[in-house]
């Protein structure tokens, strides 16, 4: 009489399982899908991105004394997706001149460079800026500072032989 009860519960428990790895496998693809639109949807927006990301940054009131006109992005960019949240980000490199009075003394007309690294997020389907910008590190670097909350996704070849041999 307990023959039925147990096949029947072995065939319920099996269906569970079954149906929450397709349901993982589904959602991995998922992501898979929603991480090419949005890495092709960045593509597309990028100039805009930039030239958004210049109005905000100027209009900071922490942007100190760079002159965010002049700046230089980088042509390769840095896909993370964070760990807890799913939320992508971009994070592209960029060069800024400072003002005069950070002009080095001994090479006034020479300008020293600054760098950081420029964050674009995508949210609700659009890729967005906040005019935020991490100094003095690369976009691999930061990243790797924020390995914990970040998950690589892409990175340029060049920097990646660079995270392979510092991993």
């Amino acid at each position: 009489m307990a023959w039925p009860l147990v096949i029947a519960t072995i065939s319920v428990g099996t269906v569970f399982y079954f149906g929450r790895a397709w349901r993982r496998a589904h959602r991995a693809s998922e992501v898979e899908r929603r991480c090419a639109v949005a890495k092709f949807d960045f593509r597309l927006q990028r100039e805009r991105l930039e030239a958004e990301f210049l109005r905000i940054a100027k209009e900071r009131p922490d942007a100190g004394d760079w002159l965010w006109d002049g700046a230089r992005f980088g042509d390769a960019a840095t896909l993370a997706r964070h760990r807890y949240t799913g939320e992508l980000t971009a994070y592209i490199d960029v060069a800024v001149e400072p003002t005069c009075s950070e002009v080095s003394p001994e090479l006034p007309h020479k300008p020293c460079w600054k760098f950081a690294t420029v964050v674009f997020r995508f949210e609700n389907g659009r890729w967005m800026t906040d005019g935020l910008a991490i100094l003095n590190l690369s976009p691999i670097e930061t990243v790797r500072l924020h390995q914990r909350e970040l998950e690589l996704i892409e990175t340029p070849a060049a920097e990646w032989a660079e995270a392979i041999v510092s991993s």
